[in-house]
């Protein structure tokens, strides 16, 4: 096991280092992969088109310009600050197209950097204190950090999760806490559902001050934000809620039970079982000490709302490696499986043409649809996930708290 907190560093360094490489946009990089990042910087200031012809501007084209006020942005309002800041930079920067689309991907990568390191910082601080039999390898040398850790923002809104259970479960801050949860929500929305198990098990424990301060926090950093863009851009706000609310079943275990991936009946039974799960994992008794079960309802509702969600992502395995290095929950061989597998889609997405001759199947319809090998791998991948967090449940699930229905105890596993 790797646990030497330098050697984690320059692992996680050079990681990120190599997944900026790949995303290099063209023509500074080669294989140059596909990356939110620079394709929607080229949407934007590149190809300048309108809403109404099917871009994303509300208004004329500018170098300045705010995300959710002068254009559609469909990321949560933390990404939205930076996107602000590194495209700005970047247009005064540089007067040439694909200049301006490297120092905008540059600049990303330097923040996405920053938050991988303040990530692998807080994870090693949590399993030393804590004393956790803890994995490592599992967060520094995984398929998808290399894959996916500059092709959007899901490693700062983990990192921003992660930094909240520091505080809260090592620091004892549980205002701070609070604030590391909201921003993580403001980041994206599937790491910040912890907010409500931490909540309950504060609550559920009598620690209501530190119940009363987190809650507080979360408010301030996850709400705040929103209602920002709300008043500031009406529009904006309707949009980027739109675009999640509306999209198609993307990679996810519904794919393989339809021929339409804009499914409305899927996508609400999606929703539904996504909520039933947070609810239930939140509610779950589990072994341990206090801390313990904080890390464990944080995994379980992470890991449900991802499973039973329609779109699922290859960049949300981000979201998942840090509880998976933690608690290792699992025989290597399955985590491993169960990464690789989420790293190839993204292969064999842009390149699926060569693929489907080589196999001799026919790939009509695209990687989208349950006749794709992306799909058949993205289906097997979430029955590896199914089982990881059966195995989880297995563990650290109190039969005799449920049983006895009785308070947890505040004993540690040997």
């Amino acid at each position: 096991m790797i646990s030497d907190y330098r050697l984690l560093i320059v692992v996680m360094l050079f990681m990120i280092l190599l997944s900026t490489f790949l995303h290099m946009p063209s023509p500074f990089g080669n294989p140059s992969m596909y990356s939110d990042i620079n394709s929607i910087y080229t949407d934007l200031f590149i190809g300048k088109k309108k809403i109404e012809e099917g871009g994303r501007w509300y208004v004329e084209p500018r170098d300045f310009a705010i995300p959710y006020i002068h254009y559609k942005f469909e990321y949560p309002p933390i990404i939205g600050f930076t996107w602000l800041i590194t495209t700005s930079i970047s247009n005064v920067l540089s007067e040439n197209d694909d200049e301006k689309v490297l120092c905008n991907y540059l600049f990303q990568s330097l923040i996405i950097l920053y938050a991988a390191l303040l990530l692998v910082t807080d994870v090693y601080g949590i399993a030393q204190k804590l004393k956790l039999r803890w994995q490592a390898i599992y967060l520094i040398a995984m398929p998808s950090l290399v894959l996916f850790a500059t092709y959007n923002w899901d490693l700062i809104a983990i990192a921003f999760a992660i930094r909240s259970l520091f505080y809260l479960l090592i620091k004892k801050d549980s205002f701070r806490g609070g604030i590391f949860a909201g921003l993580a929500l403001a980041s994206k929305i599937i790491p910040g559902v912890i907010i409500l198990p931490i909540v309950l098990e504060l609550y559920f424990t009598r620690r209501f001050k530190d119940g009363t301060k987190f809650m507080s926090g979360a408010l301030i950093g996850g709400l705040i934000p929103y209602m920002l863009i709300l008043m500031a851009a009406p529009r904006g706000f309707h949009d980027f809620i739109s675009h999640h609310a509306s999209w198609y079943l993307e990679n996810s275990w519904y794919v393989m039970f339809t021929d339409n991936i804009w499914s409305e009946g899927l996508r609400s039974l999606s929703q539904a079982l996504v909520a039933l799960s947070i609810f239930v994992f939140s509610f779950l008794p589990i072994k341990g000490i206090y801390e313990n079960r904080i890390l464990v309802k944080s995994w379980l509702v992470t890991a449900g709302f991802i499973l039973f969600n329609y779109v699922y992502t290859p960049q949300m395995n981000l979201i998942l490696l840090p509880y998976l290095a933690l608690l290792a929950p699992s025989e290597p061989l399955m985590i491993y499986s169960f990464d690789f597998l989420n790293g190839l889609i993204i292969l064999l997405w842009f390149s699926l043409s060569y693929w489907c001759s080589l196999l001799g199947i026919s790939c009509e319809g695209g990687p989208w649809v349950r006749t794709s090998p992306t799909q058949w791998i993205a289906f097997i991948r979430c029955l590896l996930l199914g089982l990881i967090l059966y195995q989880t449940l297995r563990i650290w699930v109190s039969r005799k708290a449920i049983l006895k229905r009785g308070r947890f105890e505040e004993v540690e596993l040997a």
